[in-house]
């Protein structure tokens, strides 16, 4: 809402100026949070999954567990489903995870 007093000289102007200054940091604050959206994840996640026992006896000095190809599936900690992955032949897998709760 703009005013304009005819006693005090470019009062409109000045209105105008407050306008732009209230456009603009609200422009960059949104810039900012939306351009935080798109960080490359550079964290996560990688191993090795093992099935075992393998055997019903288990020796000493035998490995009794084996590499496991599976399909996993990444919840955040609100049961949001996020993403999921496999494990190759080998039981070896790398996932990128952003920091949280899983």
């Amino acid at each position: 809402m703009y005013f304009y007093n005819k006693h005090i000289p470019n009062t409109y102007l000045f209105m105008v100026k407050i306008s732009i200054v209230k456009f603009g940091v609200i422009f960059i604050a949104l810039f900012g949070l939306f351009s935080c959206e798109d960080n490359e994840i550079t964290t996560g996640l990688e191993g090795t999954v093992f099935r075992g026992p393998i055997n019903p006896v288990e020796m000493e000095g035998q490995v009794n567990n084996a590499p496991f190809s599976a399909l996993f599936k990444v919840y955040k900690s609100n049961d949001k489903y996020l993403k999921s992955f496999s494990s190759d032949e080998n039981g070896t897998f790398s996932i990128m995870l952003p920091p949280g709760n899983y």
